[in-house]
């Protein structure tokens, strides 16, 4: 938006009639080197908060502000609202080491409601951090009176503050770590050097921040907390990330189909006597390729005068029956032959006991038994005193009777079996010539169509190729349609987006009536500031003389920026706890002038309501102004040496 340059108007905060406070402060941090000894105890206040290390002066050598404890102090009331850790290993080891019992503790005022939180700092004692109900204990051991976790604390700020908003993180947050984002933006590492508004974190001072990974989810973050974002908007972001991973699949597959027929054209093109695709490049109708390369294929399948595939098919039929003939006249032979060995033993065996039988028979008048050589007649009336068994005549009479029987049927059998079998022979031969000649068609014609099947192939797999262009051709038609309606369907949710994101105007309008009257606030003369939020993100915009871009202008940027989301904060129009961090923000290329008039406009925010509604705690090697190098805006004094003078009065 675009303000009046000739008659700016002066900044306002209408404070919230709901506050008397800020919903979030920090009343006082503790250090512990055991469970009873203290080693810092620094009470701070609602309003302004000033931390100061000076650094040497024409009258002072020996002051040293640097390395005093000023971001470990920082890093500490970070730890102590939640933050993971408190400072980088190699410094938090020589914590550990130098105070391995040590502990910190804050007294956080909580919607009117004081609350303390003790974590220590070895990592031998991980995980013993707990919160009570009321002020910092003498001791920072837990005796367990009134005490919750710090968990479930952390989880308390998070409904308390960020609220519903909570649900508008995005997903690299989470609603569980909404508060931690918040976090991250109200207390930024010093080492970002307060150039953009965005970065909180630098990755190189080891501060785990559940902040979101990318520039995009910390934008997320900042338009959920000050309300310039709803969950319609957020729904909409989501359909068209769905929408452009799908058109980008969808493109995708379209030039893959493109370059799949440029390549089958050039292909098929000499095989079917036409170009396919034409000079500029545009595919040519491909529909009369498909006739082409089918009479190609029938070209090839044409067989000599004669022969068909049709009497092929035949043939192996026949062939199968006349296989079958052979086979079966062949086994019937096997067993004619298997059969006349079987009848002449059988017969050479009758032969060699019938004679002996007969002419025994014939030569007794009076037989003899064959085993006592007795007269049968005398055996008959007196019995045989040497046999067991009897010799019956009609026995032997009746046996004669049978082998003679057998003999002829064994005689006929043979006969018969001997006449079958020169049949059979002739059977044999004519079902093989019958089989033989049926194999010399099917060769013939298995021969033809050999002679041919390089041909066959040849035309085959052009038809085939033919086929599968034509598919392709098809599917790139349906793939140039979805993207037509993907595209559509793109642009339309990005306009749709553009409305939702029309709708946070207000929220933007408020940032920037804000951030411009901070700037002048900080600024003498004829600058002007604007806050815009577009599709390439929340841009900040600086005109002094035109638009201005410089490192100081972007420190300015981002120190008028969180004081401008810090009245929001006191207004009520943002999911903020009118808590802000800033350290050592001279550093970071603010112009002492500047910096000057920051202690003057945070004093005058303390005017807005009956108390300050808000806490600004900064640290500086810098002096302030003189008034405010004394309280009740000074709430600590610190110097690099001599030791004793660090925030943990001690070298590490």
């Amino acid at each position: 938006m675009q303000h009046d340059l000739l008659s700016p108007e002066p900044l306002t905060v209408l404070p919230d009639a709901n506050w008397s406070e800020p919903l979030l402060w920090i009343r006082r941090m503790v250090i512990w080197e055991d469970a009873d000894t203290v080693v810092r105890s620094i009470s701070l206040r609602k309003g302004l908060n000033v931390i100061w290390s000076p650094d040497a002066s024409p009258t002072d050598r020996e002051s040293i502000g640097h390395g005093s404890g000023k971001t470990t102090f920082c890093r500490l009331l970070r730890y102590c609202l939640g933050e993971d850790e408190f400072a980088p290993d190699g410094q938090r080891q020589g914590i550990w080491e130098s105070l391995p019992e040590g502990s910190a503790g804050a007294e956080i005022v909580l919607n009117g409601k004081v609350w303390s939180v003790v974590r220590p700092l070895s990592v031998r004692r991980r995980g013993r951090d707990f919160v009570i109900d009321g002020p910092l204990p003498e001791s920072s051991a837990n005796d367990g009176t009134g005490s919750i976790t710090a968990d479930q604390f952390w989880e308390m700020i998070n409904a308390a503050v960020v609220g519903q908003a909570a649900h508008l993180m995005p997903k690299t947050v989470g609603s569980e770590n909404a508060w931690s984002a918040a976090l991250a933006w109200m207390t930024r590492d010093q080492d970002c050097r307060f150039s953009n508004h965005l970065d909180w974190r630098y990755s190189r001072t080891q501060s785990p921040s559940k902040s979101g990974r990318s520039v995009e989810d910390r934008l997320a973050v900042v338009r959920a907390l000050i309300g310039a974002l709803s969950r319609a908007e957020l729904d909409e972001k989501e359909k068209q990330e769905l929408l452009d991973s799908e058109l980008t699949r969808l493109q995708a597959a379209e030039t893959d189909a493109e370059r799949a027929i440029q390549r089958l054209s050039n292909t098929l093109s000499p095989s079917l006597g036409s170009k396919l695709i034409s000079e500029t490049g545009l595919a040519l109708p491909f529909s009369p390729a498909k006739p082409v390369a089918e009479e190609r294929l029938n070209e090839a399948l044409r067989l000599r005068a004669g022969i068909s595939l049709g009497d092929l098919e035949k043939l192996r039929l026949e062939r199968k029956t006349a296989s079958a003939k052979a086979t079966s006249i062949e086994v019937e032979s096997q067993n004619v032959t298997t059969q006349l060995l079987e009848k002449r033993e059988l017969l050479r065996t009758i032969i060699s006991l019938l004679p002996k039988d007969q002419a025994r028979l014939a030569k007794e008048q009076h037989p003899i038994c064959p085993l006592c050589e007795v007269p049968i007649d005398r055996i008959k009336a007196e019995g045989c005193g040497i046999s067991t068994e009897t010799c019956d005549l009609q026995a032997l009479q009746a046996r004669i009777t049978s082998l003679t029987a057998s003999r002829r049927q064994s005689e006929s059998e043979i006969l018969a079996l001997q006449n079958r079998a020169p049949q059979l022979k002739y059977e044999s031969a004519q079902a093989q010539q019958a089989l033989e000649a049926i194999e010399r068609k099917i060769v013939s014609i298995e021969s033809a169509l050999l002679d041919r099947s390089n041909e066959v192939l040849t035309a085959q797999r052009l038809v085939d190729d033919v086929e599968r262009l034509l598919l392709i051709v098809k599917e790139k038609a349906t793939s140039a349609e979805n993207v037509k309606k993907g595209s559509a369907a793109l642009k339309a949710s990005h306009q749709l987006l553009e409305e939702h994101r029309s709708l946070a105007k207000d929220a933007i309008r408020r940032l920037s009536v804000k951030f411009d009257g901070v700037l002048r606030a900080l600024v003498p003369g004829a600058i002007r500031g604007e806050a815009r939020l577009d599709a390439k993100g929340l841009g900040l915009t600086v005109r002094l003389g035109g638009v201005r871009s410089t490192a100081a202008i972007e420190s300015l940027k981002v120190v008028a920026f969180d004081l401008a989301c810090l009245t929001l904060a006191m207004e009520g129009h943002a999911r903020l706890p009118g808590f802000l961090l800033h350290d050592s923000p001279r550093e970071a290329d603010l112009g002492r002038s500047i910096y000057n008039r920051l202690f003057e406009f945070a004093k005058t925010l303390e005017s807005f309501g009956k108390e300050p509604l808000f806490q600004y705690i900064v640290t500086t090697t810098t002096e302030p102004p003189p008034e405010f190098t004394s309280e009740p805006w000074l709430r600590q004094r610190l110097c690099g040496v001599p030791a004793s003078e660090r925030l943990l009065r001690r070298d590490l």
